[in-house]
């Protein structure tokens, strides 16, 4: 028999925190990709950098909902989501700013990159307590 340990409201409240801000990128990404030709296709991104973009919004969003629903896949998702964000905009910073020679504004990177490492965190930590089953 599982013990389970009951569910505290900052869990719910950060979940619900991690779950919007995935969306929000989900939105983001498919008007990018999909409406708008002037930012993704219009610069020639390569391919792969694309679908590894696609990945990671597309895992972050799945680990949010992971965590809404209380499973422990959350922990594996927001790390595989993580990887492809580092690929992401590593890629996007060397390269791509690069060649435009623009200044870009890096506290962007920087926020989404720690909410990145605090998915990864707090679905390790809500998977030690016993809080996904």
């Amino acid at each position: 028999m599982k013990s389970q340990t009951a569910t505290p409201a900052i869990f719910w409240m950060l979940a619900a925190f991690l779950m919007l801000w995935s969306l929000a990128d989900l939105v983001v990404f498919v008007l990018d990709v999909f409406v708008n030709n002037t930012s993704s296709s219009g610069m020639n991104m390569p391919r792969w950098y694309v679908i590894v973009l696609a990945f990671s919004v597309l895992l972050s969003t799945l680990s949010s909902i992971c965590l809404l629903w209380r499973r422990k896949s959350a922990y594996l998702f927001a790390i595989l989501a993580f990887i492809a964000a580092l690929i992401d905009t590593s890629y996007s910073q060397l390269f791509i700013t690069v060649s435009m020679e623009q200044n870009y504004d890096w506290s962007l990177l920087f926020t989404v990159l720690f909410l990145d490492i605090l998915l990864v965190f707090f679905s390790f930590y809500s998977k030690q307590k016993r809080w996904l089953l």
